[in-house]
């Protein structure tokens, strides 16, 4: 096999793990879960994930299409989890979208370091603020000793980071 074929290959199968590991139950798991409480009362159970397509941030191979299931799902689990999410059927004053701009992701290493740059809006009638987020993670040979599932532990937890920090961020919305 050519090198250029087995980095394709490489590639591909990293792809394959990220984006199946932020659609499923374990990308989740064992990460603490914000305070079940909403801390601004005006926001409680007043917002709604929009979901649409916003394309691939520029490096398509490495990074996670925005409308992903598994992004969508965590941002609104994580809503939900603040008090901020409307319960299903009830009109939202706010709304929330997301597009991932980019996910640095290493091409090989023994520890990899992932940032994630993800632009949220709220829109709230006429008003629209946008909170651009920044989060890295990390995950080294101790979470994982195939490079694969490392990349995806990395970007998981980077994707987790930033939804964290954009459900802390609405603390000054």
């Amino acid at each position: 096999m050519h090198s250029s074929t087995r980095l394709t290959a490489a590639a591909t199968l990293c792809l394959t793990v990220l984006l199946a590991a932020c659609g499923g139950q374990g990308a989740v798991s064992g990460l603490g879960a914000p305070s079940a409480e909403a801390h601004r009362a005006d926001l409680h159970g007043a917002m709604r994930v929009e979901r649409q397509a916003q394309g691939t941030a520029p490096n398509a191979l490495w990074t996670p299409v925005m409308d992903s299931a598994g992004f969508v799902t965590l941002l609104e689990r994580r809503l939900e989890e603040a008090g901020y999410l409307a319960p299903p059927g009830q009109t939202a004053s706010y709304v929330v979208t997301a597009a991932v701009e980019r996910v640095d992701q290493p091409l090989q290493g023994m520890s990899y370091e992932v940032t994630s740059k993800v632009r949220y809006r709220v829109r709230h009638g006429g008003d629209a603020r946008e909170f651009p987020i920044l989060a890295t993670a990390s995950a080294s040979l101790i979470d994982h000793v195939v490079a694969a599932r490392r990349l995806s532990i990395a970007s998981e937890r980077s994707i987790e980071a930033n939804i964290r920090a954009f459900v802390a961020a609405l603390e000054g919305y």
